[in-house]
């Protein structure tokens, strides 16, 4: 329980165990070094590009009190971001302004979860005539 992110300890779905979210395997901001390019033109040195990774509380569950499936969404995206600008350089010299999403910080939000009917895959029957 100690490596668990606060307000993740639930039970499971058969109510024998407790489970979280680890703290290493939740919602936060990641960064990767990239030159930026654009339309030909290209950052002069590599940019620090903050992006958001990790898992979050989702789960399907019968519910007793609504006999039917109970279900809980949530995806890792940022809540927090700024936009940044850059200087791209060309190659015919010009040097131009870029803007792009800076995220700041990440966490996890609920979404909508749909269940898309299972439909039988169709087969198409080929005939040959000989």
């Amino acid at each position: 329980m100690s490596n668990c992110l606060p307000g993740t300890v639930q039970t499971s779905a058969d109510g024998c165990c407790k489970i979280c979210l680890e703290r290493e395997k939740g919602c936060k901001t990641v960064s990767t070094k990239t030159f930026v390019m654009h339309k030909g033109c290209q950052s002069y040195n590599e940019v620090a590009i903050p992006y958001c990774e990790g898992t979050c509380n989702t789960f399907t569950k019968y519910s007793k009190a609504a006999a039917a499936m109970q279900h809980s969404c949530s995806c890792c995206r940022e809540t927090r971001s700024s936009n940044r600008t850059i200087d791209l350089h060309c190659l015919n010299g010009d040097v131009v302004p870029y803007t792009y999403i800076h995220v700041e910080e990440c966490g996890c939000g609920h979404t909508d979860c749909t269940s898309a009917a299972a439909l039988p895959a169709r087969r198409r029957r080929s005939s040959t005539l000989v």
